[in-house]
């Protein structure tokens, strides 16, 4: 069984028949059915956080744990958008412990940096602020400004977008804690698959 049709699986346990309308000539795992898998397991995960019914969302968590420690990089890319950023918000505003979502990085082996430098996901970013969160692999959750971030032109970050930084202890929007600096994005899938 391919990385497809095991997180199919196991996301059918939190969403019952996914049904992805795959077209004949398209083969399992194709970036649109990965996208249509997460975006209903995402509904589902939404709706029971809207509806206040968390222990659904409870028992969905190991399950969408699991299923991203089986999915392929092209799996993963589709599932961060769908499970960070407004579904991440939701939670924390909910009462879900932020720090819990380091389960849903994915495997292990994308969260080793260099010496001084820290690996973590993008919780939120919103653009019309400038600034979002970010939480690292050892579940400290930073603050990010748009300055800090290494890019050309616009500079944004994504829900879930895999990032390396260096973070620092200081003030911020008058608050202490963790800032991310130097913040760069990193790609999950290797640059000669497209």
């Amino acid at each position: 069984m391919n990385s497809y049709e095991q997180v199919r699986a196991l996301l059918a346990e939190i969403v019952g028949h996914i049904d992805t309308s795959r077209s004949a000539s398209a083969s399992e795992g194709e970036p649109a059915e990965w996208h249509a898998l997460w975006s209903a397991a995402s509904s589902a995960l939404r709706q029971w956080l809207e509806t206040g019914n968390l222990s659904a969302f409870e028992a969905a968590f190991p399950v969408v744990s699991d299923a991203l420690r089986v999915c392929d990089a092209r799996g993963r890319e589709a599932a961060m958008p769908e499970l960070f950023g407004n579904l991440t918000r939701c939670a924390i505003a909910a009462g879900i412990d932020r720090t819990r979502f380091v389960d849903w990085f994915g495997p292990t082996e994308f969260l080793r940096a260099p010496a001084g430098r820290i690996r973590g996901r993008v919780l939120y970013f919103k653009d019309a602020k400038g600034h979002g969160r970010i939480l690292a692999s050892d579940r400290t959750v930073c603050f990010v400004h748009f300055s800090a971030i290494h890019a050309v032109g616009f500079r944004s970050l994504v829900g879930g977008q895999l990032v390396e930084f260096s973070p620092v202890f200081g003030s911020f929007n008058e608050a202490t804690g963790f800032i991310a600096c130097d913040v760069e994005c990193l790609s999950e899938t290797p640059a000669s698959s497209s």
